[in-house]
């Protein structure tokens, strides 16, 4: 006999979209919850992991973690100028680039493309199969520079590892940048406070914000220079 009480009465059917609902809504939670424990390289991943790994190397009895390894591709050397903008750096250049302790470089500016060609020492060649990977940190704004490795690719390691300093670094980042925001907004109004003023300008019969006692502008293909005295005596 069926209980009178109807909250008694179920029947799986009636569970069923419950569940199925429940787990939709738990999926993005916990999506949100795996993705705070992981480095910032794997978060947006695709195709995206749901277990945090981190890269690591072993560097003689230290344990070093690294960014996720990259294929050099082609064969290259790594040369340090002794001269140039870029002297003392580790440069991957290609062999073609290299001649003689002689490295040629290519440059950028508003005539076009430059060449100019330095003095450098080659440390290593670096096979195409090898990859390159840079010592990771906590913080991406750490003042100390990233150690570059080129390494064969099983040398370079991964294991399941939560980063749970992820939740103070996000807190403090938060908190300098509400600092900085704050400074940044105390200096655009002591700015405005002392260099903000109003001025007339006679021919357009309407006035300036921001604009100094002088102005110098260019009037009927000629510079014409004014000022606020030379306008107050025009108005007399």
């Amino acid at each position: 006999m069926p209980s009178p009480n109807p909250l008694t009465r179920t029947t799986p059917f009636v569970h069923l979209p419950l569940i199925v609902l429940s787990t939709l809504f738990a999926l993005p939670l916990l999506w949100l919850l795996l993705t705070s424990v992981q480095p910032r390289e794997q978060v947006g991943k695709v195709p995206p992991e749901w277990l945090p790994r981190q890269f690591y190397i072993e560097v003689g009895s230290e344990t070093v973690p690294v960014t996720p390894p990259l294929t050099v591709g082609t064969d290259k050397l790594l040369v340090v100028p002794s001269a140039g903008p870029q002297r003392g750096q580790h440069l991957l250049v290609a062999p073609a680039a290299y001649q003689n302790g002689m490295l040629v470089q290519r440059t950028q500016s508003a005539a076009g493309m430059t060449e100019a060609t330095y003095p450098a020492r080659l440390e290593r060649a670096i096979p195409e199969h090898f990859v390159i990977v840079k010592e990771w940190f906590l913080s991406k704004y750490t003042k100390r520079a990233a150690r570059t490795f080129y390494l064969e690719p099983s040398a370079v390691k991964q294991k399941v590892s939560p980063v749970t300093g992820n939740y103070p670094e996000a807190v403090r980042a938060l908190t300098a940048r509400g600092s900085r925001l704050a400074t940044r907004a105390d200096k655009r109004r002591t700015s405005d406070r002392f260099s903000r003023k109003t001025t007339a300008l006679p021919w357009l019969g309407r006035t300036a914000w921001g604009l100094g006692s002088s102005c110098t502008c260019r009037a009927a293909s000629r510079p014409l220079t004014w000022s606020a005295a030379s306008s107050r005596r025009e108005h007399e």
